[in-house]
């Protein structure tokens, strides 16, 4: 009975934990900045980049190097 109430505890903290991450992308993340439609310089190489990996779990997507 323990173990039950301990999985359902679990499965929901977890869907709530992916309604934060998507939330999060969609609200914070992929919303246009104001800096960003000014001029501004292209990527270089050596510039550090984020990665985006629809595969990869609860957004913790690669990091690169351009």
């Amino acid at each position: 009975m323990k173990g039950d109430a301990y999985r359902r505890s679990w499965r929901k903290t977890q869907y709530l934990a992916d309604l934060f991450w998507d939330r999060w992308l969609k609200e914070y993340l992929l919303q246009p900045r104001q800096k960003w439609f000014g001029a501004h310089r292209n990527l270089q190489p050596g510039d550090l980049v984020l990665v985006m990996d629809k595969s990869a779990k609860r957004r913790q997507w690669p990091k690169g190097i351009v």
